[in-house]
Formats: C-alpha cells, structure tokens, sequence
C-alpha cells in the first residue's frame, strides 16, 4: 500500500507538530483514511511501537464508531418520538388568484371569452410589480394580422415572490426552418 499524494502532505503537516496520537489519528481517520492507511501514515510521524500505533488507531477508531452509533440512535430516536398531524399543514402563503384571465395553454390565455396567443400574436410590453398590494401586472399588445390593435392586461393577486431571468438570445424559436438571426 503506497501513500498518495495527498496522505504525504498530510503526514507533512502532522509531522512537525506536537499533537498528540489520538488527535493525530483523529486527523487521519476524519480526512478518510482507513485503520490500516492511519498506521501507515502516522508511523513516521508518531515514533510508536508497531503494537501500540495499531493499539492507539483501533482505539480512536472503536471510539469515533460508538460516537456515530450513538448519535445515529439518538437521530432514529428522535425521528419515532416526532409527533405530526395525518392532515396536510396548511399552506404558510395565501394562493395566489388570477383575477381577470385564464390560462388555457402555455402560451395563450382568455380573457373576456376571447383566447389570446401570446406567443405567436403579441408583443410584450412589460411588467409591473407593486409590492404593498402584492399584486403583478403584465402587459401585452396584441398583433392579430387583420384585427384591431388590443392591449391585453392581466393581473396577478396575492403575488408574494417574482423571479426575473435574463433572456437569452440564441434561444429563439424557429418556424417552418427560419433561422435566427446572427
């Protein structure tokens, strides 16, 4: 069994200190190193006896076992003592309403029984957001061909977060093989 590299900048570390054995293995034994790769490491730098380096990682490691095998236990303890409610809990925000549209699909809505197509008929205007009232307003101008020019607002109540990305602009979409533009 070889060091790697980094057991040899550990034994490097170590070995200039006046820390103690159990430390040492603890150091050791928390960087991942097994029983056997402990002794072989800290041999040099703790200038035990072959009986007692092994004597001293099998100690520290039995100790740091039983401490995580106590602290397990007491985490399934605690776990069967939990006491919850079979009922869903209630929601901590209100739901947010849609007060004056639908959404009939994810790219049209209805409004005053007519279904708009955001994402082929409509030129996005912009949004504003009024924190007091929680509310959101998005606005769209509607581009039919052959139609009258609509503005289209919809509103969002109860609005207690918005997150805005950027756009990115190589994402758009192509019809019938159109390429973007450069």
């Amino acid at each position: 069994m070889t060091l790697t590299s980094d057991d040899l900048a550990l034994r490097a570390l170590l070995e200039g200190t006046d820390i103690s054995p159990e430390a040492a293995v603890r150091v050791a034994r928390n960087a991942g190193l097994s029983p056997a790769r402990s002794a072989r490491l800290l041999h040099r730098v703790l200038e035990l006896s072959v009986h007692d380096l092994k004597a001293t990682v099998r100690k520290v490691f039995d100790v740091v076992e039983a401490q995580q095998r106590a602290e397990a236990a007491e985490q399934l303890a605690e776990l069967e003592a939990l006491v919850l409610n079979d009922a869903a809990s209630q929601p901590t925000w209100t739901t947010m309403t849609l007060t004056n549209f639908s959404v009939t699909s994810c790219i049209e809505v209805a409004q005053d029984g007519r279904v708009y197509d955001l994402h082929n008929n409509a030129e996005f205007q912009g949004f504003w957001h009024d924190v007091t009232k929680r509310a959101l307003r998005l606005k769209w101008v509607i581009v039919e061909f052959g139609a009258e020019q609509v503005e289209l607002d919809i509103l969002f109540e109860g609005v207690d977060h918005i997150a805005v990305h950027a756009r990115v602009e190589m994402t758009r979409f192509c019809i019938d093989g159109d390429k973007p533009p450069p």
